[in-house]
């Protein structure tokens, strides 16, 4: 962590506020009292400070471009135009790693996919998530609901993972659509998984509807999740994910859902009784920043 340590203490409070917080721009803007500008410009001096120069010959806008990337401060459009040019330029994969290896020693989940040269995992990734969108329609007509563990639902949760009847995720009927969310795997992970969500608007209630492909047999949870001590059980997927490796799951969102920063999905036993509810998420195989839920 020597090149992290050396970094002005101004910058380094970004990265981290960034990379281990999940701040976006503007959200830190908020905090320090600056322009978001001038947070992003203390973001990427962090990171031009962290490359190899042996890859200067990068312009200024196309280093930009990269330091955005590596921050996850890019919206899916421009997430996939940058993954699709680091497909093809070696110079610039060359720096992405450069710097990731580095953001790596501060928050080793936070730094995204750098691909290989003509990698194809991309669409079976991001832009496979897009495609789940159908998943997810069948998975609200087919009623596939999240068990749910408050008032007297956790007096009667299941030692199953069958589906249950729901009992506040109504709003999803009649419900618009207001966000959508990609659903991948931790940075670093091999996984193939993949999912997508979408957040439902019905007068001041939220929904959430999820779909997922491509993760291991197993029992899963759903998360509203911001670090280790700072969550939020949804509920568990109601049924045991088998050698096909797809689910398919609805929630109603609580008030002030919004102060979470992602959705993960996680690998979960489901409890026996209430009192074994479990109080911290287990291994985290999909994740995305939460969008569309006020915080209030």
């Amino acid at each position: 962590m020597d090149a992290l340590s050396e970094l002005p203490p101004e910058q380094r409070a970004v990265l981290s506020l960034i990379l281990e917080r999940r701040k976006g721009y503007d959200e830190i803007a908020a905090i320090l009292g600056i322009d978001a500008f001038a947070v992003r410009a203390r973001a990427h001096s962090a990171l031009d400070s962290l490359a190899p120069l042996a890859t200067s010959e990068l312009t200024p806008s196309r280093r930009a471009e990269l330091c955005d990337y590596l921050l996850d401060q890019q919206d899916d459009e421009a997430y996939e135009a940058t993954y699709r040019h680091l497909q093809s330029s070696a110079p610039s994969r060359e720096w992405a790693r450069a710097v990731a290896a580095q953001l790596s020693e501060m928050a080793p989940d936070a730094v995204p996919e750098i691909p290989e040269e003509g990698s194809n995992r991309q669409s079976s990734s991001r832009l496979g998530g897009i495609l789940l969108i159908a998943a997810v329609a069948i998975g609200i007509a087919v009623g596939a609901y999240l068990i749910f563990f408050n008032g007297e639902d956790a007096s009667r949760s299941s030692s199953s993972t069958t589906t249950s009847t729901p009992t506040s995720t109504d709003a999803t009927q009649n419900a618009r659509p207001v966000a959508q969310i990609n659903l991948l795997p931790p940075s670093g992970s091999e996984s193939k998984a993949a999912g997508l969500a979408q957040v439902l608007a019905a007068g001041n209630q939220r929904a959430i509807v999820i779909a997922g492909q491509g993760v291991a047999p197993g029992t899963y949870a759903v998360w509203l999740y911001t670090d280790g001590s700072n969550n939020k059980l949804l509920g568990f997927v109601p049924t045991a994910v088998t050698s096909t490796g797809k689910f398919a799951a609805q929630a109603a969102l609580p008030t002030g859902a919004g102060v979470y920063k992602e959705l993960v999905v996680t690998t979960q036993p489901v409890p026996k009784n209430a009192q074994d509810v479990p109080k911290a998420p287990g291994e985290i195989v999909l994740r995305g920043a939460l969008k569309g839920v006020p915080a209030s």
